[in-house]
């Protein structure tokens, strides 16, 4: 899997002066997940798989053309394959990435609640993105390549919100291509 160093037409996606990109590259292609709690295991009924249980987790994509996806959701894994799920809350976040001041920063805002609806973005965050190693830390919270998620399964899910997106003024981009 490839390793992007941020590239210039990356730092025209802030208006912030950068400098110098950091030492360290982020690997943009791929998806990164952090576990915010305990499986969720399927009821015990023959409708449902034994394997089949849920996660809740929190999915990043720092994609080389300078976008920012921060996803809270539930995953439902079954056979060492994971999908987002569909149906569960959760809270999509939209915005850019890149170098300012020898460091990774994302600033990105609230685009997607399923509960309650949103018509208004909401206000800014902002972020710093430190790779270590096989792990990528987000505002302080380490995240691990996900492991049956791939970042076009991501880019996949967000691209069902893009027209609510772009109705509020946030860009997550195209999808990327499978390869």
């Amino acid at each position: 899997m490839a390793t992007c160093v941020v590239s210039l037409a990356m730092l025209a996606c802030s208006s912030v002066a950068h400098d110098k990109a950091p030492d360290s590259t982020v690997d943009s292609h791929a998806a990164w997940m952090h576990v915010n709690g305990p499986a969720a295991w399927a009821p015990k009924d023959p409708d449902f798989p034994p394997d089949l249980h849920a996660l809740p987790v929190t999915l990043v994509r720092a994609r080389d053309d300078g976008r920012f996806i921060l996803l809270e959701c539930w995953i439902e894994v079954r056979g060492g394959r994971a999908s987002i799920t569909g149906g569960d809350a959760h809270r999509l976040f939209v915005g850019t990435w890149g170098p300012i001041d020898g460091q990774y920063i994302a600033k990105y805002r609230l685009g997607y609640e399923s509960i309650p609806r949103m018509s208004t973005p909401g206000p800014e965050e902002t972020a710093s993105i430190a790779p270590r190693g096989a792990q990528l830390e987000v505002g302080g919270v380490v995240h691990e390549k996900a492991s049956g998620l791939t970042a076009q399964d991501i880019d996949a899910f967000v691209a069902t919100y893009a027209s609510g997106l772009a109705a509020m003024g946030l860009d997550p981009g195209p999808p990327i291509a499978r390869p």
